[in-house]
């Protein structure tokens, strides 16, 4: 799912509110199923709070999205994004700009509007916090990778084709 979001935030950069929403949806759902499995594969106790923190009926008291990427990462293994300063700064400008565009209508980090570079270069930070994320999962969790390389192959032909006369 999550990569179909950040797919998604990248075809949509012309437009940036949508695609900034996009991508801060992709990490959203990246961190909670990534604590899901963790919270998971440990078992016991640990299985056992993440449900009662992450399924509470009052979602004001649920982790936040930045606790999710820091505190609950790290409780759970061992490292949090604010490890990373360039990803941490980053995250906080991705949820800053979607924050920005859902309440307000314009997409801003600041007080300066978030221009179709800046969100392009966003949405390619979120791509890498991704990745970052990905390190963390087990490998069936993984989203498929593709390695080697590609041939592709355009033919044109040299010359016009032969046109039938009218036959009127």
């Amino acid at each position: 799912m999550d990569a179909r979001l950040l797919l998604e935030s990248e075809r949509l950069r012309p437009e940036v509110g949508p695609a900034i929403v996009l991508a801060a949806s992709a990490l959203e759902t990246r961190i909670d199923r990534l604590l899901q499995q963790g919270a998971e594969q440990a078992g016991g106790e640990t299985l056992a709070l993440w449900s009662w923190l992450s399924d509470r009926s009052q979602w004001w008291r649920e982790p936040s999205f930045s606790e999710k990427l820091s505190d609950m990462l790290a409780a759970l293994s061992g490292r949090s994004l604010r490890d990373d300063t360039t990803l941490w700064e980053a995250f906080k400008n991705i949820r800053d700009a979607r924050n920005k565009y859902v309440h307000e209508g314009v997409a801003r980090i600041d007080n300066d509007q978030v221009t179709t570079e800046a969100a392009t270069n966003l949405v390619a930070k979120a791509r890498l916090i991704l990745d970052w994320l990905e390190r963390e999962l087990p490998d069936e969790a993984k989203r498929p990778s593709f390695e080697g390389t590609h041939k592709f192959e355009i033919r044109l032909p040299l010359s016009a084709p032969q046109l039938e006369e009218d036959q009127s």
